[in-house]
């Protein structure tokens, strides 16, 4: 008889409910030898590997109720892989405890029986012996039982980081940053990472991340703070793009939403806190001490700019595009969290900084993480990143400190090899002969294999100017960058504000005097060699050509010959009058040795001893008068100031920027004669170089 439709249904239900009864049997009767086995033992590791065993044997449940039979298969194979693993656990229990797994039944009527005779149960040796490990494993495992799984997970993320992103955890220092010197400074900030490894494995080459301490902590919110910001507005006139620039990073797209006028607080609070801006704080060390006393130390260290800028970003905002900077980059991060993404550089070691660039097109981070508050960051020029607050958590500040832009090789020889060929052509005639017939000519077209010999001839030129510059004596580097970065480097940071900086201290040195160098690592020397004949003639020769001129133009203007002779007799009553001018000076003590010097020279990188016969002048630059609200903010070169001496004091001059802080030496001992030992103390004391111990 043919079923209909509706009573298959029914049987194929009756069928699959007694399938799940007997499959429901089988899982209560393993739940039973399961829960007997767990009240035999009372070990907790013993515990946790029967709780997964349990775990194990509901999902074999799952499985069997499920009816797939491949996957039944498997779970058949992985619990007879569990049952020849179990002896390895229980195999140093008492007797009692295996019979008890083997026999629940028997077990019962063993305890029962047991307990009515008096005896004891052997719990005590199951507990001892379950683990099967000895008693110094044991105390390890528990003193790991003993830390919370959240200390375990955290002390496996930070190995990982470790090993991808190059993570060191914190100093261990109470003492924050360590400002006793320049060097004592920046191993405060990069710490336990040593000062040697730091410029061996790190600088120029990959990102470093410094997770930190507490101590630290409160030693980076002091630089800055959203608070400190508000007090800023109020007291000072902070300007849009000047001051502070407000944008932020919406769909791809950087938008600037500066004001026109001053900044003020219900201002910066609207952009910040409705319109999710970012607030870019340029140059804060110009209002705030603590990055003042970093950013002139950080100057001294590394003997260029170094400037800053504070980062405040809203939960869930992000200010600026993907790009990068053409500066090495410490990040210390002062309040929340901020998550980082670091990109593969375009370019290594760029010159220039990058435009905003598409997500599109810089490829997949090469590192991902979040900075917390107490944080350090380096990362080398050239490195591509992006940085964004999480949503749900308190705003972002950090401050960034940056350094090296265009300090390079490059950047030290553009002014110094036309000085250096200036230099060589004078003592070797090679370099004087002429070019070949028709040269100029072709000056504008690539060198190919028609010209082999003038390629190997200016190989030759170029070879012999580089051992000739090995093999001299003199100074041979152009003082441009050094005068650029004495011109607009902060001053020391100084506490007492009622005085300038530079004024003289106490009364004037004698021969029996001790003095000390104030502000050694603030000072340079530099060299100037004397004006040759060939620049007066080109003098000469350009002052006759504007006479020239202008007597051209005299003739045009129908001017007659006496007004010439009354200009000879002026030139000869200006000239009568520099000679006294010169005179008098002479008899003042000479003042010109003391004047500011503001002249191109070369710089001063010899040893004590060199060769300084041919120099006349040695200049000592400082940065004592030098503002700090303009550092870092205008792009045209500062004053540049100091002292000028005859050359003979070179060596001198040498060993006093040599002396430490706390060094000092008598007058007499100077190395010079009499005079002149009271002479150089003088003029350093009056410009406030030295100090009367």
């Amino acid at each position: 008889m043919k079923l209909s439709h509706v009573q298959l249904k029914r049987q194929k239900r009756r069928e699959n409910r007694k399938k799940s009864r007997e499959k429901k049997k089988l899982w209560n009767q393993m739940n039973e030898s399961l829960a007997l086995t767990c009240k035999t033992s009372t070990d907790t590791s013993s515990k946790k590997c029967l709780k997964e065993d349990n775990k194990f044997a509901k999902k074999t449940s799952q499985i069997f109720l499920s009816g797939d039979k491949n996957e039944r298969d498997m779970m058949e194979q992985k619990a007879k892989k569990k049952e020849t693993k179990l002896p390895k656990l229980t195999q140093t229990s008492s007797p009692e405890a295996s019979e008890a797994i083997k026999s629940p039944q028997k077990a019962k009527k063993k305890a029962k029986r047991l307990k009515e005779e008096g005896k004891p149960l052997a719990e005590k040796s199951i507990h001892a012996d379950s683990t099967g490990l000895s008693s110094p494993e044991k105390r390890s495992l528990d003193q790991s039982k003993e830390q919370p799984a959240s200390a375990k997970r955290l002390k496996t993320k930070k190995l990982v980081e470790k090993r991808e992103l190059n993570v060191v955890s914190g100093s261990g220092t109470t003492a924050g940053f360590d400002l006793s010197s320049p060097q004592n400074l920046f191993e405060s900030i990069i710490s336990p990472v040593s000062y040697e490894q730091f410029f061996d494995e790190y600088w120029e080459k990959k990102p470093l991340i410094k997770r930190n301490d507490a101590a630290v902590l409160e030693a980076y919110k002091a630089l800055f703070s959203r608070d400190v910001l508000k007090k800023l507005l109020k007291k000072h006139d902070i300007q849009y793009i000047r001051d502070v620039n407000v944008c932020r990073y919406v769909n791809g797209k950087r938008e600037s939403l500066n004001g026109t006028e001053r900044a003020t607080c219900k201002q910066i609070d609207k952009l910040f806190d409705q319109s999710k801006a970012t607030l870019q704080f340029h140059q804060p060390q110009r209002f705030q001490d603590k990055l003042w006393q970093l950013c002139s130390l950080l100057e001294c260290l590394f003997g260029c700019l170094v400037g800053a800028n504070v980062y405040m970003t809203p939960p869930g905002s992000q200010g600026l595009a993907p790009h990068y900077d053409d500066v090495e980059v410490f990040i210390l991060q002062l309040e929340g969290r901020k998550h980082w993404r670091l990109y593969t550089p375009p370019v290594d070691l760029p010159r220039d900084y990058s435009r905003d660039l598409e997500q599109d097109s810089i490829g997949q981070p090469t590192h991902d993480f979040v900075l917390e508050a107490g944080d350090m960051l380096y990362f080398p020029r050239g490195t591509v990143h992006q940085a964004d607050t999480p949503a749900g958590s308190q705003h972002s500040t950090h401050v960034t400190i940056s350094t090296y832009q265009q300090n390079s090789y490059g950047d030290l020889l553009t002014p110094t090899l036309p000085m250096l060929v200036q230099t060589v052509m004078d003592r070797d005639v090679e370099f004087r002969k002429g070019l070949p017939v028709g040269t100029l000519s072709t000056v504008g077209i690539p060198m190919g294999q028609d010209s082999p010999d003038m390629k190997s001839h200016l190989q030759k030129l170029l070879v012999s100017l580089a051992d000739q510059v090995a093999s001299s004596s003199a100074p041979l580097l152009a003082p441009e960058l050094l005068q650029d970065f004495m011109s607009n480097r902060l001053p020391p940071y100084y506490k007492d504000t009622s005085e300038t900086l530079a004024s003289p201290k106490g009364s004037s040195p004698n021969l029996n005097s001790f003095v000390k160098m104030r502000f050694p690592g603030y000072m340079a020397l530099c060299l100037q060699t004397p004006e040759t004949e060939e620049t007066d003639d080109e003098e000469d020769k350009n002052g006759t050509d504007d006479d020239a001129e202008g007597d051209e133009d005299d003739d045009e203007d129908g001017t007659d010959d006496d007004d010439d002779d009354s200009d000879e007799e002026e030139d000869e009553d200006d000239s009568e009058k520099d000679d006294d001018e010169e005179d008098d000076d002479d008899e003042e003590g000479g003042k010109a040795d003391r004047e500011k010097c503001c002249t191109q020279g070369t710089c001063c990188t010899s040893s004590t001893g060199s060769d300084v016969s041919d120099l006349e002048w040695v200049y000592l630059y400082h940065c004592l008068h030098n503002r700090r609200e303009e550092h870092m903010m205008d792009s045209s070169s500062g004053q540049l100031h100091g002292l000028k001496f005859p050359a003979k004091f070179l060596p001198v001059l040498q060993k006093l920027l040599k002396m430490g802080r706390d060094d000092s030496v008598q007058v007499k001992d100077l190395g010079l004669e009499s005079e002149d030992k009271v002479q150089v103390a003088t003029y350093l004391w009056a410009e406030g170089l030295i100090e009367i111990c």
